[in-house]
């Protein structure tokens, strides 16, 4: 089954790299994601709780060639995650 709604993303934007790496959308046809001009691209997240197993395995193998640049989200890490956000919360002072 497919998720997509209207154009990719990767058809809805132009990206421009600037001279110090980053990469900024210079050009968005579709408004579907909130993106707009001049928007610095950081990274985008997959919510694989959404996808079948043959769906999340699919889109690891796309990713394979950047396996040094992905970080694997799981529930107990999202746990910790939480749980160190709200220690921040009732001790703003401290460093998170």
């Amino acid at each position: 089954a497919t998720h997509r709604r209207g154009r990719s993303l990767s058809e809805a934007l132009t990206l421009d790299e600037l001279e110090n790496g980053a990469l900024v959308i210079s050009s968005a046809t579709d408004s579907s994601h909130n993106l707009k001009k001049g928007d610095e691209i950081l990274g985008a997240t997959i919510n694989f709780n959404r996808l079948s197993k043959e769906e999340v395995i699919k889109v690891l193998k796309l990713m394979e060639p950047f396996d040094d640049k992905v970080k694997v989200l799981t529930r107990s890490c999202l746990s910790k995650s939480v749980d160190s956000l709200d220690q921040c919360a009732r001790n703003p002072e401290a460093v998170c």
